[in-house]
């Protein structure tokens, strides 16, 4: 009797064993996208890796960044991964309202066998000010749905992951060295600086510097 318990149980059991298995490629492959968070000195240019976590057996990838055009001007692209570059894998129709895509397909069909936390390409950028500022690089859906295919022919759910760029103030007054009314000296200071302006017109005013 207990074998024969066994034995009905058997059918059962390989089925369970079956749907795990079918499921295990969904987890086991899940990847991650995410943008570096970068800190830089207000006014330089800017440089930020968009990398991806287990991805060696994708071999289909669209995606699109999105920054806020008001802040930052793109400037173009490098790193791209697999010897890319900007005309052949991204589309660059969006720029002007800040977004950009990106297309990577494997033809081979037996996936990118790229290693963890390899940079997909690195977004260049000039900041449109020089004061500090921070402001988040994120991942949308225009100007391409985001999609991601491994060599299984399953299509994946993968995390994605925005990145800051921080514009730290340097050891000066970015913000008056733009102002023609005042005159900054020394620019950039150690231990103190002179502030200067004359004014054409009168008035209450106020002078804020921050740390």
């Amino acid at each position: 009797p207990e074998s024969m318990n066994i034995s009905n149980l058997l059918p059962r059991t390989m089925g369970i064993v079956a749907l795990l298995l079918a499921l295990l490629p969904l987890r086991a492959q899940e990847a991650i996208f995410f943008v570096e968070d970068l800190m830089v000195t207000a006014g330089d240019d800017i440089a930020v890796n968009v990398r991806a976590v287990n991805i060696a057996d994708i071999v289909g990838l669209q995606l699109s960044v999105n920054w806020d055009e008001s802040v930052l001007e793109f400037t173009g692209v490098s790193n791209v991964v697999l010897n890319g570059s900007l005309e052949d894998n991204f589309n660059q129709t969006q720029l002007d309202s800040g977004r950009i895509g990106f297309l990577l397909v494997d033809a081979s069909l037996s996936g990118f066998d790229l290693p963890d936390s390899t940079i997909l390409f690195t977004l260049e950028f000039t900041p449109l000010t020089m004061n500090p500022l921070t402001t988040e690089i994120e991942f949308g859906d225009i100007p391409l749905r985001f999609s991601a295919q491994n060599n299984a022919n399953v299509r994946l759910d993968c995390e994605q992951m925005p990145g800051v760029v921080t514009c730290e103030a340097p050891t000066g007054i970015p913000s008056f060295a733009e102002d023609s009314r005042f005159h900054v000296a020394p620019n950039p200071f150690r231990e103190f600086v002179r502030i200067t302006t004359r004014l054409d017109y009168g008035g209450k005013a106020s002078l804020e510097l921050l740390d």
